[in-house]
C-alpha cells in the first residue's frame, strides 16, 4: 500500500497537537480544548480516597506559596541568610516560617512517594534524603556546621532514625504487596502525616537550638545551603515549565483553526488562510524585534535564518537513518524523557562543565574591600559602646565591656583567635608610642594611615600579629586606642579584618558607619567573559559527546525500543546543534582571540526562517496530494501559535527580569506553570502505575517535588540586602530567569520535533507503563482501576471525534 492510499471506510488518524490523534476530515481536525484535558489531565476520579486528600494538600500548599509571594514584603526582615551576590542578605520572620512549612511538608510527600515504591528504590531514596539533610544542618557532625548542642544533636538523629524505622516498617507490613493495594490505603495516609510532622519537628528543634551569639546564628545558613541545593534539583522541572508555555500558544492556534472552519463552506478556506496567518505574524513578529535599519534586520534575519536551517537540515539528516526512517513516532514525548532531556542540558552538563573550568568551588565573597571597609557580604551590626563610641562588629563576636575599654573576640578557621581592644576615651595629647611602650614588646615605627596612626610590634608566642591604632576625635582632643591581636596562619588576612572594624569607628556623637548596600566588583568585565567562554565552550564539548553517543545508539539496534525513546534521543540531538549555534562566539573568542565575532542565530532569525519555512510547505502542501500535505494545515498552526505564544512570555519575562526585583506576577506564572504540569502529568506520568513505582508513590512523589520548588521560589523571592533593607535585584536561584532560559532552549526545539514527526512520520499505538502490573488480582486491580476507567473515556472521545 503506497503512501497515499488509506483503505476503505477506515479514519486515517494521525497527530496534530502535542498528545492529540484527530481524523483527517476539515471538521474533526483537531481535538477540543475540553477533549484534550480530558485525555491528559491527572484523574483524581480513579485515586482513592486518601490520595484525594493527599492532592488537595499539595494544591493548598501551592495556593499559600502563591499568596506568600505575593504578600512577601509584609513583616520586617529579621532573619540573617547568607550572602547571595556578594551582599548579606535576609528574609521576614513570617516568610521563613512559612518556607520552613512548606519544606518540611515537600520533603514529607517526597518521603512517602519514594517508601511506597520497590524497596530497593524506597530505601535508596530515604538514604539519599536523610544523609543531604544531616550533612547540610550539621546533625551527622560533619562540617563546620555541627555546633549544635548535645541534647539537640541527639534529638535531631534519632529523627532521622525514626525516617529509617517508618520505612523499613512500613516496607515489612506491606509484605512485599504493590503500592496501590486497597488494604494500604490508611497506611498511605499515615505514612504522609507521620513524615510531614517528622520533618517539621526535625526544623523545628534545629531552630530551637541553634546558638545565637551577638546576633549569628547557625540554623538560617543551614536552611540557605539546603534550599540551594533544591534550587538545583528543581531546574529541570522549570525548564520543562517553559513547554507549557508553548503547548498554551500551540492548543490556541489549533483551536483557532477549528473555530474559523466550523460553518463546512468555510473548512478548506480556513485550513490555508489560519496556517498562512499565523505564519505572517510570526514573520511580523520576527522583523519588528531588532529595532535596527531595514538593511540591518535584512542582513541579520537572513543570516540567523540561514544557520538555523544548518541546525534543522542536521536533524533532519538524523532523521533519515535507515533505522529510524522505518520507525513509527510517538504523539508526544511523555514528562519522564523531557525531563531527563532537561536534567543533563539544564543541570548535569554546566555542573559538570563547572568541576572541569574550577568553577565551582567554595569561594567565600569578601568581607573586606581593598580600602580597607566592610563589604555588603559582611554580616555586621552597628554597636554602640558605653563611652558612646559606634563600631561596625560582625555577628557572632564576644563583647566584654567595662566603663573604661572593650573587648572583641572571635575564633576562625582562616586567622584564629581574633582580639580587639579599645580604649578610651584618652585626654589630652597622645602618643601612640608612649600608649604601648608598656606591652614590653619590640615597636615598630609609626605609620599614618588616613586619619589613624598604626604601630607594629613584635607578638609574643603564641600570637602571629600585634598592632596598635590610635585614632582621634575629630571635634575634640580625645583619643582612642585599639589593640589588635591574631593567632592564625593569615596574619595580613586578620589585620585587614580587624582594620576594618577599626575605620568604622565613629566618636561620639557622630552617626554611625553605614553597611555597604551593594556588593564590590570583585572580577573585571573581561575577565568574566573569558571565564564565561570557557564555561560554555567546556559545556559544548560535553554536550556534543554525549550528542554522539546518542547518534551512535540511534544508529544502532534500535528494535525494542519505544518511539518516545528514539525521539528523545533526537530531541537531545537537536538541542546539541543548537547550542553548537548559539556559542559559537564563545567557540571562536576561545579558539582566536577575545576580539573574534562568529556570527550566531538571533530569535528573530529563527523565527523569520520558521515563518518563511512555513509558507512555502503551505504553497506546496496546496499541489500535493501526500500524506503529510494534508496533516500539514493542521500542525503549522500549533508550531506558530506556540512559538508566538513563547516570544509574548519571554517579552513578559523580560520586563520584568529587567526591573529592580522580580515582579510577583512573574513569580506566581511560574508557579501556575508547575501547578499546570502537575495537573497535566497524567496522561505521561501520574495516571499510571509499574511492579517498580506504583501510581501513589508517581503521584506523591511529583507533588513533593512540586511542594519543593514552590518553597524555593517563597524563599528566594523574598530576600532583601541587610544593609540596605531593599529588595535584592539578583538572587542566586531566580525560577523566572531560568524557566525564560528554557523557552528557547528547551521548548522550541521540541516544537519543531514535534511538527516534523507529526507533519511527515509515521504515527506509533499508544504506549503505557501499565502493562508491568502486581502479579496478584487485588494489588492489579487497584492499579489498573485508573486504567480501565480511562480506556472508557478515550474510547467515548474518539466515538464523538467520529
Amino acid at each position: 500500500m503506497t503512501e497515499q492510499e488509506t483503505p476503505p471506510g477506515a479514519v486515517d488518524h494521525e497527530v496534530t497537537a502535542i498528545g492529540a490523534a484527530v481524523g483527517e476530515s476539515a471538521e474533526h481536525d483537531v481535538p477540543g480544548l475540553r477533549a484534550t484535558f480530558a485525555e491528559r489531565r491527572l484523574s483524581v476520579r480513579t485515586m482513592d480516597r486518601p490520595l484525594r486528600l493527599a492532592t488537595a494538600g499539595a494544591a493548598a500548599s501551592l495556593v499559600g506559596a502563591a499568596l506568600l509571594v505575593a504578600l512577601r514584603d509584609v513583616g520586617h526582615s529579621k532573619v540573617v541568610l547568607l550572602p547571595s551576590g556578594g551582599v548579606e542578605t535576609t528574609l521576614s520572620t513570617p516568610l521563613f516560617i512559612a518556607a520552613l512549612c512548606l519544606l518540611a511538608i515537600g520533603f514529607g510527600y517526597l518521603t512517602t512517594g519514594v517508601v511506597l515504591a520497590h524497596r530497593l528504590v524506597g530505601l535508596l531514596a530515604v538514604a539519599v534524603v536523610t544523609g543531604a539533610l544531616g550533612f547540610y544542618t550539621g546533625v551527622l557532625g560533619v562540617g563546620l556546621r555541627a555546633v549544635l548542642p548535645r541534647w539537640a544533636t541527639w534529638a535531631t538523629r534519632g529523627l532521622l532514625l525514626a525516617i529509617w524505622l517508618v520505612a523499613i516498617g512500613a516496607t515489612l507490613w506491606r509484605r512485599h504487596r504493590h503500592g496501590d493495594a486497597p488494604q494500604d490505603r490508611v497506611l498511605r495516609l499515615v505514612l504522609l502525616v507521620v513524615y510531614c510532622v517528622v520533618f517539621g519537628g526535625y526544623l523545628l528543634i534545629l531552630r530551637l537550638a541553634s546558638p545565637t551569639l551577638n546576633g549569628l546564628t547557625n540554623f538560617p545558613g543551614s536552611v540557605t545551603l539546603l534550599m540551594g541545593g533544591l534550587a538545583l534539583l528543581t531546574t529541570p522541572i522549570l525548564f520543562v515549565a517553559a513547554i507549557d508555555f508553548g503547548e498554551w500558544g500551540q492548543l490556541t492556534g489549533q483551536r483557532l483553526l477549528t473555530a474559523a472552519g466550523r460553518p463546512k463552506s468555510l473548512a478548506n478556506v480556513s485550513r490555508v488562510v489560519i496556517p498562512a496567518a499565523l505564519c505572517v505574524a510570526l514573520l511580523a513578529v520576527a522583523w519588528t524585534m531588532d529595532p535596527e535599519t531595514t538593511a540591518h534586520r535584512l542582513a541579520r534575519i537572513t543570516q540567523s535564518a540561514l544557520i538555523f536551517a544548518v541546525a534543522v537540515l542536521v536533524l533532519l539528516a538524523i532523521w533519515r537513518l535507515p533505522r529510524l526512517r522505518s520507525g513509527a513516532w510517538p504523539e508526544t514525548l511523555n514528562f519522564a524523557v523531557v525531563l531527563v532531556v532537561a536534567a543533563i542540558v539544564a543541570t548535569i552538563v554546566p555542573d559538570v562543565a563547572g568541576l572541569l573550568q574550577g568553577q565551582i568551588i567554595a569561594k567565600p565573597t569578601p568581607e573586606v574591600s581593598t580600602a580597607g571597609e566592610f563589604t555588603a557580604a559582611a554580616n555586621v551590626v552597628s554597636r554602640t559602646s558605653p563611652t558612646g563610641l559606634t563600631l561596625l562588629v560582625p555577628a557572632g563576636w564576644q563583647v566584654d565591656a567595662t566603663p573604661t575599654f572593650e573587648q572583641y573576640t572571635n575564633s576562625s578557621v582562616a586567622f584564629g583567635a581574633l582580639v580587639l581592644l579599645i580604649g578610651g576615651p584618652i585626654p589630652g595629647p597622645a602618643s601612640l608610642r608612649a600608649l604601648t611602650a608598656g606591652l614590653g614588646a619590640p615597636l615598630g615605627p609609626v605609620e599614618t594611615v588616613g586619619t589613624l596612626q598604626r604601630l607594629e610590634f613584635t607578638p609574643a608566642s603564641p600570637r602571629t600579629l600585634s598592632v596598635g591604632w590610635l585614632a582621634r576625635n575629630p571635634e575634640g582632643s580625645a583619643a582612642y586606642l585599639f589593640i589588635g591581636a591574631a593567632t592564625g596562619s593569615d596574619p595580613q588576612g586578620a589585620e585587614q579584618y580587624l582594620a576594618a572594624m577599626v575605620n568604622s569607628f565613629r566618636p561620639p556623637g557622630a552617626p554611625s558607619a553605614q553597611i555597604p548596600s551593594t556588593a564590590d566588583e570583585v572580577t573585571p568585565a573581561q575577565a568574566q567573559q573569558t571565564s564565561s567562554d570557557r564555561l560554555n565552550v567546556t559545556a559544548d564539548a560535553l554536550t556534543v559527546l554525549l550528542a554522539l553517543i546518542c547518534l551512535a545508539l540511534l544508529a544502532g539496534r534500535t528494535r525494542g525500543w519505544t518511539g518516545r525513546t528514539r525521539a528523545g534521543l533526537m530531541l537531545f540531538c537537536f538541542v546539541a546543534v543548537l547550542d553548537l549555534c548559539y556559542d559559537a562566539d564563545s567557540i571562536g573568542r576561545v579558539l582566536l582571540g577575545p576580539a573574534t565575532a562568529w556570527p550566531t542565530p538571533g530569535q528573530p532569525g529563527v523565527l523569520a526562517a520558521v515563518a518563511v519555512a512555513g509558507l512555502v510547505l503551505l504553497a506546496i502542501a496546496r499541489r500535493s496530494t501526500r500524506r503529510w500535505a494534508r496533516r500539514l494545515p493542521t500542525t503549522l498552526p500549533g508550531l506558530a501559535g506556540g512559538l508566538l505564544a513563547l516570544r509574548g512570555v519571554e517579552v513578559l519575562y523580560n520586563h520584568a527580569l529587567a526591573a529592580n526585583r522580580i515582579s510577583v506576577w512573574a513569580a506566581v506564572i511560574v508557579l501556575l506553570a508547575i501547578s499546570w504540569d502537575v495537573i497535566m502529568s497524567g496522561e505521561s506520568m501520574t495516571n499510571h502505575a509499574s511492579r517498580w513505582v506504583p501510581r501513589s508513590s508517581r503521584v506523591l512523589v511529583f507533588l513533593g517535588y512540586a511542594i519543593l520548588l514552590a518553597c524555593a521560589v517563597v524563599f528566594f523571592s523574598g530576600q532583601r540586602g541587610l544593609g540596605s533593607g531593599l529588595p535584592l535585584p539578583e538572587v542566586i536561584f531566580e525560577p523566572e530567569s531560568i524557566t525564560k532560559s528554557g523557552l528557547f532552549g528547551l521548548a522550541m526545539p521540541l516544537m519543531i520535533l514535534l511538527f516534523l514527526l507529526h507533519t511527515f512520520g509515521e504515527r506509533e499505538p499508544r504506549d503505557h507503563e501499565t502493562a508491568d502490573l502486581p502479579p496478584d488480582p487485588a494489588s492489579r486491580a487497584a492499579a489498573g482501576e485508573m486504567v480501565t476507567n480511562r480506556s472508557v473515556d478515550a474510547g467515548r472521545l474518539d466515538g464523538a471525534a467520529s
